[in-house]
């Protein structure tokens, strides 16, 4: 991508205005919107289009043979009941994370930014949308 300003010639359309002054309107700072902590585990995001699944599958006379398919792609598949979590492991984050972390926080944040991603949560705030230890 080039630094350098275009050259393009201009022509004025405007007359020009003498104002003695203007007052620049009180605008108050916009809540942040809040995030319900007990509806994040259940949010599911799937870049499939469901429809499309199911009636793929209807189309090659399939739904017999996957018919958990559809409902495992919207709502994931269940991994049984998996034994508790007694305590809190967090990994440190790969190496390579601490190369570019500018362009990590950036990615998160546009993944958190188009609703791809929630967080960041502190460690209390993922406890209470986890029901305990994760």
């Amino acid at each position: 991508m080039s630094m350098h300003p275009a050259v393009t010639k201009t022509t004025l359309c405007m007359v020009s205005t003498s104002v003695l002054s203007v007052q620049t309107p009180n605008m108050q700072p916009l809540g942040a919107p809040e995030t319900d902590l007990s509806k994040i585990l259940y949010k599911f995001m799937t870049p499939y289009i469901l429809a499309a699944w199911n009636q793929a599958l209807s189309n090659a006379n399939l739904i017999n043979s996957y018919p958990n398919l559809v409902h495992n792609l919207s709502f994931s598949s269940s991994i049984g009941n998996p034994p508790p979590i007694n305590f809190t492991f967090i990994p440190d984050n790969l190496p390579s994370t601490k190369i570019q972390p500018e362009y990590i926080m950036n990615l998160i944040n546009e993944e958190v930014a188009t609703g791809c991603m929630d967080g960041p949560f502190t460690i209390e705030e993922a406890q209470f949308i986890y029901g305990g230890h994760f």
